[in-house]
């Protein structure tokens, strides 16, 4: 619907500028030991969002795919600490295989890093285009305060296609996730 699409374009706005407790960075395809490019464009939304707030946590998460020879979640890392994050600022996530599940698996990796979940602020990157169902998941995981940090969508001439994928994939996650 028109209501679904202007919801998902959202995530094309740049995100308010709000203190977070912790970032989570969702995961995207991994080849074999590298990070896809819609996988990259996440990581380097993350490492600017990171510079820019070194006192916070994140929580990479995402498990090992098909083809994939190791998880997303040790991709984002080797990514992020060779670009100079500090290694003990990064918690792996490294069982899901969905968005209900990045939400669900790092929940309670951030209360163990002092994060109340319910109450405190968590950012969330991903591609712009998955910003509003990311938040829509996080809220049924019972994240009480989200918000998205957008990556852009790597490939613009498919970006219809996205939004259009995204619209349905609401709907199912209103009712499944």
């Amino acid at each position: 619907s028109i209501l679904e699409i202007c919801i998902i374009h959202e995530g094309q706005k740049p995100p308010a500028e709000r203190d977070a407790a912790a970032v989570v960075v969702l995961g995207a395809g991994v080849n074999g030991k590298e990070p896809s490019l819609s996988l990259r464009t996440r990581l380097d939304a993350a490492l600017t969002y990171l510079e820019g707030h070194p006192e916070i946590p994140a929580v990479l998460t995402g498990g090992t795919g098909y083809g994939e020879e190791i998880s997303e979640a040790a991709c984002m890392y080797d990514y992020l600490t060779a670009r100079g994050v500090e290694p003990e600022r990064l918690i792996l996530e490294e069982d899901a295989s969905n968005t209900a599940e990045n939400f669900e698996f790092s929940a309670p990796l951030l209360e163990a890093a002092g994060v109340e979940i319910g109450t405190d602020t968590v950012a969330v990157v991903t591609n712009d285009f998955h910003i509003a169902r990311s938040r829509l998941i996080a809220a049924k995981k019972g994240y009480g305060v989200t918000y998205g940090v957008g990556a852009p969508i790597p490939w613009p001439h498919l970006e219809v296609n996205y939004y259009l994928r995204e619209a349905f994939a609401v709907v199912k996650s209103v009712l499944f996730d």
